[in-house]
């Protein structure tokens, strides 16, 4: 992973991570040279020790740079710095189709022909410059913030697409639009585009999928063998014209489709004519080509923080220029604003003079007229017309005139004296007991309680305890699951009384502890897991189509080999399903319940078809009485079988005797129930053979089987089921969910001669064998 401020070719200079796939990790970069943004797709390190993945990787990356078309997201340099493999690009601004589809309530069919136009008319450029997309999808195309139409992920998908069918979280999102020629790993042309170019509009009129299924593995299945469904059966407002179109492109043979783009943009203008035709009471939004799409383009609400890859690509704006300071524009356009400056309170020029004229002098007066002081007007003073006799006298004297004191204090008044003592003796007596209690409250204000810091950050903390006048010092730094830099203990208990300016040790979290990821592509599922876990990961495995692995194969993992993971963390594992074989053998379902035939039948590329229901004497309800199908013979992949299920509640069928007395259909295990061990498995390792081992006795007509469990084990209960076929009739032996503690184990199974004998483990035949 790429550091901030990390420059490669000495000009992109990499501002943050934006976006992250199970091929790519996506940086927001700054061109320093050219001033703009740009997107750079890195190649993950787990797949630069491929050196064909590298090869056409760089190859196609290169020719498609060479685009040059306003519908497709520009590629502006390929390179390789210190073995990291990279795409520059344009940098957009918008939402995938994808989003726009789904977010979307009605369906505009103007505005999504002309979509499907201008995406039409890119792939027409590539093809004719010797480039085929190969993952055309609703997730690679995006419509811009100013409504302009991009396809994206040139270059790279010819690498991605010889790989796997299935990458990352996108690997349902591309099967779906897969033609039958890539389901079946055979080699493309421009004509499977036109396919998957055929979905995307089936998807965009009918805002749905014309194939869906649970797994990549069923989806796939269906591109090569259904029949695609009829749009307008989805969608009645579409035309007979363009469900035309759209079932011309999605033929399963490529020479029924459209020949090339050319021939289906010339249908698509007819059809967008008609559609502008039957909206004649509309004003046009403009030309197929060259004007904006959309004339609401600025509603549009855009989510800059998608998590595909294809956000990562998304601009700022329609240059994608870096503009100069916006601050410094604003204040430009504002430079002619005048703020009035603040002037506070004005007063009257008279109301002045009396205030500076009161600051000025000290007034004294008579006794009368000093009491009366409150009295004193504006007028009074000016003019001098107080009651009484006053006099001015300059603040600056410090002592009164002996005549002003004759006249304000009566010479012969004692009292004036006792009760100056008085007054004297109260306020000396008010003096010592205010000290003693501001000495008091100093002594208090020394001291402080500490508050509770755990679980704040020691930056935030640190500030708190400084205006409190406390102290906080680092004594650790310990690994956790919380938070880097937040206090997890400190010294004093909340409330604990300390005297200020004194200190208090915490300990503070260093955050989880990271691992880099080792890398495990490549290796046996088994193995891959054994060794992420022992690095402390948490290990999740998903099967995925893929078309050159075999099955049991790692051939995704995220966080790919290299990133930085927390200790406990999950890893991500994708393992191949195997490859789509041409032929499958039928396996037996019946004498079980339909969820295990379900499961039985799909392991083994097969589908459940019809089913219907008739009463048993013998089977419980919903137990496979027949198939339509024989046990053995060869049939396609995908093709249904149809079941017929018992309708009756008859438990003894499984627990004992059917009632009359013959218990030839009993399917009680013919051996002791084996009991469930609440035991840790010791797995075998890989190297194990043979699931089952067959000891013949000739004489007793017997088959001693010793079962074993599959390996690689990636399970800690498998269901075991042992049939034995005589006839018509197949009489279930044994049917249990084994826990991987009780193998290996012994079972004797008995029978006529010429009678087979079916080991299932985990859905699928072990062993077929003939009793001799």
């Amino acid at each position: 992973m790429l550091a901030k401020g990390t420059v490669l070719a000495g000009r992109y200079e990499i501002i943050e991570k934006i976006g992250a796939g199970g091929m790519a990790i996506v940086y927001k970069a700054r061109c320093r040279e050219l001033d703009r943004y740009v997107a750079i797709k890195v190649l993950r390190e787990e797949y630069i020790e491929e050196q064909n993945f590298i090869k056409k990787f760089r190859a196609e990356a290169q020719q498609a740079s060479k685009l040059v078309h306003p519908n497709i997201v520009d590629i502006y340099d390929v390179g390789v710095e210190d073995d990291v493999y990279y795409i520059v690009m344009e940098y957009v601004d918008g939402d995938t189709l994808k989003k726009i589809i789904n977010s979307s309530r009605t369906i505009d069919f103007k505005k999504n022909m002309n979509i499907m136009l201008k995406v039409a008319d890119a792939l027409n450029n590539a093809h004719q410059n010797g480039i085929i997309h190969r993952d055309i999808k609703t997730q690679n195309i995006i419509i811009t913030n100013d409504g302009q139409v991009k396809v994206a992920d040139f270059g790279i998908a010819t690498a991605t697409t010889t790989s796997t069918l299935a990458v990352t979280s996108n690997a349902i999102g591309s099967v779906h639009y897969f033609s039958p020629e890539q389901a079946k790993g055979e080699k493309v042309d421009a004509r499977s585009d036109i396919y998957s170019l055929g979905i995307v509009l089936f998807e965009i009129f009918t805002r749905s999928m014309p194939f869906v299924g649970e797994t990549p593995v069923s989806v796939a299945i269906k591109h090569v063998l259904e029949e695609m469904p009829s749009p307008r059966n989805v969608e009645p407002r579409i035309s007979p014209n363009l469900e035309f179109i759209i079932l011309k492109c999605t033929k399963k043979d490529p020479n029924d489709r459209y020949s090339n783009l050319t021939e289906l943009i010339q249908d698509l203008k007819r059809e967008y004519a008609e559609i502008t035709r039957a909206q004649n009471n509309e004003k046009p939004e403009g030309q197929i080509f060259g004007d904006e799409l959309f004339s609401h383009a600025g509603e549009q609400k855009v989510n800059v923080n998608q998590p595909d890859e294809n956000q990562a690509i998304m601009k700022d704006n329609a240059t994608s220029d870096i503009p100069n300071d916006g601050e410094n524009e604003l204040l430009i356009e504002e430079e002619g604003l005048k703020f009035p400056e603040e002037e506070g309170l004005k007063l009257p020029e008279e109301d002045e003079k009396e205030i500076e004229l009161i600051q000025e002098y000290f007034v004294k007066n008579e006794k009368e007229a000093v009491r009366d002081w409150k009295n004193i007007t504006k007028e009074n003073l000016l003019e001098n017309k107080v009651q009484n006799k006053i006099e001015i006298i300059p603040e600056e004297d410090d002592e009164l005139p002996d005549e002003i004191v004759e006249t304000y204090y009566d010479k012969g008044d004692k009292t004036v004296y006792i009760g100056a003592t008085i007054t004297s003796l109260i306020i000396i007596s008010i003096i010592v007991y205010v000290g003693f209690m501001f000495i008091k409250n100093f002594e208090q204000s020394l001291i402080i309680e500490v508050p509770n810091f755990v679980g704040k950050d020691f930056e935030v903390a640190s500030s708190e305890a400084e205006e409190i006048g406390l102290v906080l010092n680092k004594e650790s730094e310990t690994y956790s699951d919380i938070e880097k830099g937040i206090i997890l203990t400190q010294g004093y208990p909340t409330n604990h009384k300390v005297q200020k300016n004194s200190s208090m040790v915490v300990s503070v979290s260093k955050g989880a502890e990271m691992i880099v990821v080792q890398n495990v592509l490549g290796e046996q599922s088994k193995t891959a897991q054994s060794k992420l876990e022992e690095q402390g990961f948490t290990v999740k495995i998903d099967k995925i189509l893929n078309l050159e692995k075999e099955e049991g194969i790692i051939v995704e993992q995220v966080p790919g080999a290299g990133e930085n993971l927390k200790k406990s963390g999950l890893v991500n594992l994708k393992v191949s399903f195997g490859k789509i074989p041409s032929e499958v053998v039928v396996p037996t379902v019946i004498d079980i319940s339909h969820v295990t035939a379900k499961r039985v039948l799909e392991n083994s590329y097969l589908e459940v078809g019809k089913i219907t229901y008739k009463p048993s004497a013998t089977l419980a309800k919903d137990m496979v009485i027949s198939q339509s199908l024989k046990s053995g013979s060869i049939a396609k992949p995908g093709t249904k079988v149809d079941l017929v299920l018992s309708n009756t509640n008859n438990i003894t069928s499984i627990f004992g005797s059917n009632g009359s007395g013959d218990k030839t259909n009993t399917i009680t295990p013919e051996t002791p129930v084996l009991p469930v061990k609440p035991v840790t498995p010791v797995l075998p390792a890989p190297t194990q053979v043979p699931a089952v081992t067959v000891t013949r006795d000739p004489s007793l007509r017997k088959i001693e089987l010793e079962i074993k469990p599959i390996v690689p084990i990636d399970k800690v209960d498998v269901p075991v089921m042992i049939l034995l076929i005589s006839g018509a009739k197949s009489n279930l032996k044994y049917n249990r969910v084994c826990n991987i503690a009780d193998f290996p184990f012994k079972f004797t199974a008995e029978g006529k001669i010429g009678d087979i004998v079916q080991v299932y483990i985990d859905g699928k035949v072990q062993i077929e064998d003939v009793i001799k």
